[in-house]
């Protein structure tokens, strides 16, 4: 895995050792929760193509617009559930 020892000596030097543990352990949340949402961002991408597959189609659906509104939506997803209140 990675070492964090040159990156805590670092920020001890740059900031004072009381806050370089803090903030080094807050960037490593950072990682794990951006890598999460990701992941299920591309996660419910994949499921919504497979499982709304049409079987009477009979090929790609004409696109409308250059930027395919599907690909947003995940993400939308993800971030409207971070933010909603109850």
């Amino acid at each position: 895995m990675w070492q964090w020892a040159p990156i805590r000596d670092w920020l001890i030097a740059q900031i004072t050792e009381y806050w370089a543990t803090p903030l080094l352990t807050a960037v490593q949340i950072g990682i794990v929760m951006v890598s999460l949402i990701l992941v299920m961002a591309f996660y419910t991408l994949a499921e919504r193509k497979v499982d709304r597959l049409d079987p009477g189609a009979q090929g790609p659906e004409p696109r409308q617009s250059p930027v395919d509104s599907r690909l947003a939506q995940p993400f939308a997803d993800v971030f409207k559930l971070m933010f909603k209140k109850s």
